[in-house]
């Protein structure tokens, strides 16, 4: 499993999203990588189909359901 982190430079709840994440997959005994990623400009934001930092995806799928039908990509 690939989970990733979606976040803006400087955004201070990337952190602690981070280690939100970390801390569930270790209660749960999954087997994943955790991946930090920043998102630098527009163009990653729609590549990265993100929402807004940060954006927690597992295998490139947002856990928000509502957000995975959504084109609404931001940079901020």
């Amino acid at each position: 499993m690939k989970i990733d982190v979606l976040h803006l430079h400087g955004c201070q709840n990337a952190p602690l999203a981070y280690e939100l994440v970390q801390q569930i997959v270790s209660e749960q005994n999954v087997d994943a990588g955790i991946t930090l990623v920043e998102v630098k400009n527009m163009d990653d934001a729609q590549n990265l189909r993100f929402f807004g930092s940060p954006t927690i995806q597992i295998n490139g799928v947002d856990i928000d359901p509502a957000a995975r039908s959504q084109t609404g990509f931001v940079f901020g």
